[in-house]
């Protein structure tokens, strides 16, 4: 059995208690029912390197979005 993991870009930029407003939501199913975890920047760009540089499976990538 695989451990495969998918992985999201999400947001809380509605939160003004919160300063980490972009995230990484990791699952282990394709469309991302079950969040397994979640990983918060304080920034897009940082967000989005990190994002980049994960070894998980754009899942919107798959799903044509």
């Amino acid at each position: 059995m695989t451990n495969i993991q998918y992985k999201y870009k999400c947001s809380d930029i509605d939160n003004p208690d919160n300063h980490y407003h972009f995230g990484i939501e990791y699952s282990s199913d394709l469309e991302g029912v079950y969040i397994d975890h979640i990983e918060w920047y304080i920034s897009e760009e940082e967000r989005d390197k990190a994002f980049n540089n994960s070894e998980a499976i754009d899942a919107n990538e798959l799903l044509g979005a």
